[in-house]
């Protein structure tokens, strides 16, 4: 198969919905690495008793994966954008309103006043929440760790 006739049969509304696909998928899977990560780190918490500096270390770390895995999180929710971006531009150049559910999900967001339901309605606003308060768990230990070097 040559490459036009390749242009041809390759539909770009399929391709950027497999693109959606792949990112989105994606994102859910970092945010489960890194959920095993910091078990992991965290679970050498409760084994044994850790010296000042391994607390440290284990406090960089952690901090170093959360910053890591929020960056990571923000690529992947730039690019799922722009594959967002693309089919509704499409579908409003079709006029086939396949993606009219943005509309209805953000009229379904002004009706909703609970606060929690507001704060807490997307996956990305939680996984920015966990990012946020292992980062700062990672910046504690740091802190415990230089704490106990004092005191010794």
């Amino acid at each position: 198969m040559s490459t036009k006739e390749y242009k041809s049969s390759v539909n770009n509304e399929q391709v950027a919905f497999e693109y959606l696909k792949i990112h989105s998928a994606l994102r859910t899977t970092h945010f489960n690495y890194f959920l095993v990560g910091v078990t992991a780190l965290l679970a050498t918490l409760v084994d044994e008793e850790l010296s000042s500096v391994q607390t440290i270390i284990l406090g960089l770390f952690l901090g170093s994966l959360s910053l890591i895995f929020y960056y990571f999180d923000l690529r992947n929710k730039e690019l799922i954008k722009i594959s967002e971006d693309y089919l509704i531009s499409f579908d409003d150049k079709n006029s086939r309103n396949f993606f009219s559910f943005v509309e209805k999900e953000t009229q379904a967001r002004r009706k909703d006043y609970s606060f929690v339901r507001r704060k807490f309605r997307s996956h990305g606003r939680v996984y920015k929440i966990l990012y946020f308060l292992f980062f700062s768990t990672g910046i504690a230990l740091i802190i415990y760790g230089l704490t106990l070097m004092t005191t010794l």
